[in-house]
């Protein structure tokens, strides 16, 4: 019988402390049925331009500048739409957004509503040992602009004409972004955390989950994990100057408009970093994702960037089933 992925905290030959045997069985236990990210791999010269890319789009508002493309920019980070149909499909529980066949009250047209939903379950290998810091980003490349994600909301019941379709405008939109994960005993190493357990990042209502800025204790999600930063995630600009505005920081799930026939990429990014980025003082304005990100990608080369990975395709779950679609006169 094969070694649990978790066990292999003895040292030296000696048994390990009640404290690092608890910690081995809660992982064990939050860990069942976690997507498994792949292994680690050193980031090629193509990769790196492409995050670069990812950081000079205002993802924040879903407006990426005319100059960059994003599908043809970030080609080498995202998964190929040839391979769609090969990847799992995104779990109900990880979307923010369902398809109902009419209101609450059961009348009128097909709607979009919120959902209580919760980040998933990762695991992943060992980090490299020169490893000091870990960078998780959780993405959605194919959100439609704002006015394409309303116009193919609205398409539902009469579907847009191809060339309509071939003109909506995507761009990567990011669900999660936290770093400085870590165990809540002091001085554990970086290798001891396997994974984290479905709702870490946020769990409940609608966009109800961490806060964004500086963690601490693991929320409500687990006593293991002791602290971190999450950044804004891309709702805090989808959603600047309506009501709903405000800093949404941890996990936020996709949400596809009811006509949109493309399914969509997701993809879970983890990255080993060699020294641990520079963060705000508490109190200070929350970073945005991309802002983030590009600290990590400006820090001194001190050895490899590693990156682990695992994708999703993503289609709207529905409560009800829709009705047929009209064709296009």
């Amino acid at each position: 019988m094969s070694a649990s992925p978790l066990s292999g905290f003895e040292k030296d030959g000696l048994e390990a402390d009640p404290q690092e045997q608890q910690e081995q069985q809660e992982q064990q236990e939050q860990l069942k049925g976690a997507k498994a990210l792949g292994a680690w791999r050193p980031l090629p010269q193509d990769v790196i331009t492409a995050l670069t890319a990812l950081t000079a789009l205002n993802t924040t508002l879903n407006t990426p500048p005319r100059s960059i493309d994003p599908l043809t920019a970030l080609t080498p980070l995202a998964p190929s739409l040839n391979n769609l149909p090969s990847l799992p499909l995104l779990p109900r529980a990880q979307h923010l957004c369902v398809g109902l066949e009419g209101s609450f009250e059961k009348r009128g047209p097909p709607t979009i509503a919120w959902r209580t939903h919760e980040s998933p379950a990762l695991r992943w290998p060992p980090p490299p040992p020169d490893a000091q810091d870990l960078l998780l980003l959780l993405i959605d490349w194919d959100t439609p602009q704002r006015v394409h994600w309303e116009r193919l909301n609205s398409a539902h019941l009469t579907p847009l004409p191809p060339q309509a379709i071939s003109e909506v405008r995507r761009a990567p939109f990011v669900l999660w972004a936290s770093v400085g994960l870590g165990l809540q005993r002091p001085q554990a190493p970086l290798s001891a955390l396997k994974g984290l357990p479905r709702g870490f990042g946020g769990r409940g209502w609608a966009l109800e989950g961490r806060e964004a800025g500086y963690f601490a204790q693991g929320g409500k999600a687990t006593p293991l994990l002791s602290s971190g930063y999450s950044a804004l995630n891309d709702y805090s600009g989808w959603f600047k100057g309506s009501k709903l505005s405000g800093a949404y920081g941890g996990y936020g799930g996709p949400c596809i408009p009811l006509g949109d026939p493309q399914p969509h990429r997701v993809s879970a990014l983890l990255f080993a970093l060699t020294e641990e980025p520079p963060l705000p003082s508490h109190g200070a304005p929350v970073l945005s994702a991309s802002a983030l990100l590009r600290r990590a990608l400006q820090l001194p080369s001190k050895g490899t960037l590693m990156m682990s990975r695992f994708d999703w395709r993503a289609v709207l779950p529905h409560d009800h089933p829709l009705p047929s679609p009209q064709p296009a006169r």
